[in-house]
């Protein structure tokens, strides 16, 4: 998904994501090196089907070792309940770095409250 700054400039929100923090957070998970952060599409209430992947606004910063954990591959001992409660906190800390970044999506300002 292209958004745009505040300057106007089109930004790609999974570009974006790169080298930014890890805003997942998991317990013996989050791995310091920001250059293994993305955008981590969140496949949760019905949002994309199978082979599909869900709008980018619905993607967390998360580091390789949370990806991991986001997409089932690796066990860190929570169960689904706590993974997917940890990703309601950490699409708001992402949405929370998008906006103070003042990237916006056509249309909606998220810093301003504005629209087009």
């Amino acid at each position: 998904m292209k958004v745009r700054n505040a300057d106007g400039a089109l930004v790609d929100l999974r570009e974006f994501a790169r080298g930014q923090r890890c805003q997942v957070w998991l317990p013996g998970c989050l791995d310091p090196d920001r250059s293994t952060v993305i955008l981590a599409h969140l496949r949760r209430a019905n949002v994309a089907g199978v082979g599909q992947k869900p709008p980018d606004l619905i993607g967390v910063h998360a580091c390789h070792a949370c990806h991991r954990v986001i997409d089932g591959v690796r066990d860190v001992g929570l169960t689904r309940y706590e993974i997917d409660t940890n990703l309601f906190f950490a699409l708001i800390r992402t949405l929370k770095v998008v906006s103070d970044a003042e990237v916006r999506m056509e249309g909606i300002g998220f810093y301003t409250g504005e629209t087009k």
